[in-house]
């Protein structure tokens, strides 16, 4: 209910808004669709109504030489070997989008006072939670969970808060609202969640390659887990949430070698005797507005192939994680990110408050019904 009513506010704000001018502040948004079905939107860089409308007629008039088909009357380019259409548009930046926004948010952390940790019983729900920004606390929207909610980082205890300890980034992720969710609900061996202990140890701006055996990042995955057993904590839930540094166009992985490399850097957890079930997001959206260099050229005025290429690594990387999250009964489905509406994205990739709250509903789907994916937004 709370999501169709924020969709009603944003319609009743968008009916209201004035006629748009040349000089009205909007933010690039694309549309796109693989051979006729719907492909999560997403949006692009602020810019004056006037240069989007430019940038649109551009690439429709570039197309043609990529080797796309035009339809000028839907506003369309489309590629004939992916079958990817692509839409671009401009939406007003007022009032729903932060047109150059703070990264990282939040300012400097709140100091913490750390508390006696809780022993884990078969009523404890420890989550060990790695992958780049969007597992961290890259978002925009504090929040402190209540009792029974702690975060665990260099051999101490808080109550959860953001930003969670461990992680990078000084703003907010969903971890301790789900923490708040998740007390009183089932454990995997069916007890009643008396506490959560979250583990994050996630980096932005990741790839899936950073964390293989031989980098840094997969020592850092084994002495993080190797430091929580020895202070009485072992996994109950393993989450990975990583995939938008890897639909880039620049450092696009096939579907088969993102698997490949997964499984690659799971062998680390297993290897320490951890057999924890895994959950696996769908996450691939990421288009972080340049808000330092607003007017930059490269950005703004991306060719057609720029964005057809996109949307495939996307689609590359989608598939790997639906074949992870179904390899076995001991994977599973996690939150998709890419299903959140993109107005709920602060600077397009990094959630914010209402999109922190709505993702927090979708871990708990997941978590609560691992065997039915939790791919849509909760109404």
């Amino acid at each position: 209910m709370a999501m169709s009513i924020f969709a009603d506010c944003i319609d009743r704000i968008a009916a209201a808004q004035p006629a748009l001018t040349d000089a009205t502040q909007v933010i690039q948004t694309v549309h796109a669709w693989q051979d006729g079905t719907p492909l999560p939107p997403s949006t692009g860089q602020a810019t004056t109504y006037r240069t989007c409308e430019d940038i649109i007629q551009r690439n429709l008039a570039l197309a043609p030489h990529y080797g796309y088909g035009v339809d000028k009357a839907a506003g369309t380019f489309s590629d004939p070997q992916t079958k990817i259409a692509i839409q671009q548009g401009c939406t007003p930046a007022a009032p729903f989008y932060i047109p150059f926004p703070v990264n990282p948010p939040g300012g400097s952390p709140p100091s913490l006072t750390a508390l006696p940790c809780p022993s884990q019983g078969s009523g404890t729900d420890v989550w060990y939670i790695i992958g780049q920004s969007n597992a961290s606390n890259w978002g925009d929207g504090r929040y402190t969970a209540g009792p029974g909610a702690y975060m665990y980082g260099d051999g101490r205890c808080y109550q959860a808060s953001d930003p969670i300890v461990g992680a990078d980034g000084t703003g907010a992720g969903p971890w301790a609202r789900l923490a708040d969710l998740m007390i009183g609900q089932k454990t995997m061996s069916g007890d009643p969640i008396t506490s959560v202990i979250i583990i994050n140890r996630a980096v932005g701006g990741t790839l899936i390659k950073d964390w293989l055996p031989g980098r840094g990042l997969n020592s850092h995955v084994a002495s993080s887990l190797q430091d929580a057993k020895l202070h009485g904590f072992t996994p109950t839930r393993i989450v990975w949430v990583q995939g938008e540094g890897d639909a880039g166009t620049d450092n696009t992985a096939s579907t088969s070698a993102y698997v490949d490399n997964f499984f690659a850097m799971f062998g680390t957890i297993r290897s320490l005797e951890i057999t924890a079930p895994v959950w696996v997001a769908q996450t691939t959206m990421c288009n972080l507005r340049t808000a330092r260099d607003p007017n930059n050229v490269d950005v703004l005025w991306r060719k057609p192939d720029f964005y057809i290429s996109k949307e495939q690594g996307r689609q590359n990387v989608r598939a790997a994680q639906k074949i992870i999250g179904n390899w076995n009964e001991n994977f599973h489905e996690g939150a998709n990110l890419d299903a959140i509406d993109f107005a709920l994205r602060r600077d397009g990739c990094h959630m914010g408050s209402y999109g922190l709250d709505q993702e927090a509903q979708l871990w708990m789907r997941a978590f609560t019904n691992p065997s039915s994916p939790a791919s849509d937004s909760p109404h």
